[in-house]
């Protein structure tokens, strides 16, 4: 038995040696004019880090078009229209409950386009990580005792009001104006008013490439730590009034001292592609295009030799001729 698993090793490992020895008594083999079926470059090299994967999922989404359709497809047949009914079957849902919820669902999430988005990166990626961000309209209040007026942040920081002369400062999360009513200039006091949920809820999907995961692999209970995107932070301490307005005041704080961002366990969801035990993903889930690297290297090759052979082919053809003989006195070609 020792021998023939020997031997099979050998086989997969490729046509580098002979197994001939390891059977007691076995013939020779032609062993070295053939290469083992389960040696090939796709079975043998692939991405080994999960930002690896990340790319190489990326890469084959936006390279591979048979992979992108096939992949909107599969997700396309499974999003229905929505219904509504009450899973305790005690009572029939009222008709205005079902129009405040389509409302919300469908007016404000566009759930359907939001559910298409969450599949697409789920079965892409492997991971989709992404929250309920709670609204909320940022308002600033003149510091001076005797006046407290207050204005949105929006209107303070906006290039069209240059009278506010609105400047940020990023390290301490201040936000300095002048008043328009008393004329006082200094660092306006924030408050951040909660909105409507009904009116104003958002959902927000974050890149995977931006996050760090540390698991228990007791507990299974895992810390997310964002690290927030360089885009963001050149916004941010720019003073853009968009992102001012709409970034929480905790994440400003992690812009300002240039730190990462640790998210609260009941803060995010994050969906991940299951993995047979074995496999120490460190709280990842595994891109499904991992499954089809193999193959997917030899289409590509197969399409790198169909490409040469266009390129060669199918260009104008090429025409040879003599060089032109010089002429004589009466315009005639002399003879070499």
């Amino acid at each position: 038995m020792s021998g023939i698993v020997s031997y099979h090793n050998d086989w997969i490992a490729g046509p580098q040696s002979s197994p001939a020895a390891s059977l007691d008594g076995a013939p020779e083999l032609a062993y070295k004019a053939h290469t083992s079926p389960w040696f090939s470059k796709g079975s043998q090299q692939g991405p080994l880090t999960i930002w690896q994967m990340l790319n190489f999922a990326r890469f084959l989404w936006k390279h591979d078009p048979t992979f992108q359709q096939g992949l909107k497809r599969v997700i396309g047949y499974f999003l229905t229209d929505l219904e509504f009914y009450d899973p305790t079957h005690k009572a029939e849902l009222k008709e205005e409950d079902i129009v405040s919820y389509r409302q919300i669902l469908e007016g404000k999430l566009n759930i359907k386009f939001a559910l298409s988005q969450i599949l697409q990166n789920y079965c892409l990626y492997g991971n989709v990580i992404m929250s309920l961000l709670p609204p909320f309209e940022r308002r600033l209040e003149c510091p001076n005792p005797k006046c407290r007026m207050i204005h949105p942040l929006s209107v303070v920081a906006s290039e069209d009001n240059p009278e506010f002369k609105f400047k940020y400062h990023a390290k301490n999360v201040r936000f300095e104006a002048t008043c328009q009513r008393c004329g006082n200039r200094g660092n306006w006091n924030v408050y951040d008013i909660p909105g409507d949920y009904r009116r104003n809820i958002s959902l927000t999907l974050y890149s995977p490439y931006h996050f760090t995961i540390e698991c228990d692999q007791f507990s299974d209970k895992r810390l997310y730590t964002w690290h927030i995107p360089s885009e963001l932070k050149t916004a941010v301490t720019e003073g853009n009034p968009l992102r001012l307005a709409n970034t929480p005041i905790s994440i400003l704080k992690a812009i300002g001292e240039d730190k990462a961002f640790l998210f609260n366990d009941n803060v995010l969801l994050h969906l991940r592609e299951p993995e047979i035990i074995g496999f120490d993903t460190g709280g990842w889930g595994i891109p499904q295009a991992m499954f089809c690297y193999g193959v997917s290297r030899y289409v590509f090759g197969l399409r790198k030799m169909n490409e040469v052979l266009a390129t060669d082919y199918l260009v104008p053809m090429r025409v040879l001729s003599p060089a032109q003989m010089p002429k004589d006195g009466r315009g005639f070609r002399k003879a070499a």
